[in-house]
């Protein structure tokens, strides 16, 4: 987990940090979010808190939905090359 969390530090200067403080400052936007929940193998904490950030900072009920959409076609298309 770690590497990955240095990779997207490096990639989108956000402050993400070790599994235990899981933390992204700002809402990167959809396109990052995704990337970034993609990166991190579709982990619990990175999903919850880019959800939760997409609607603290846009206020918007889709947005939660848009990256709610993109991350379970995601994981089920991750999950069919399985």
């Amino acid at each position: 987990m770690r590497e990955t969390n240095l990779i997207l530090i490096g990639m989108y200067g956000t402050s993400l940090c070790s599994r235990s403080k899981h933390h992204v400052e700002r809402y990167p936007g959809l396109d990052k979010s995704t990337d970034i929940i993609i990166a991190s193998d579709f982990d619990d904490m990175t999903i919850g808190r880019l959800i939760n950030l997409s609607i603290d900072e846009t206020g918007s009920i889709e947005a939660a939905v848009s990256i709610s959409a993109i991350i379970a076609k995601a994981r089920l298309v991750r999950m069919r090359k399985k």
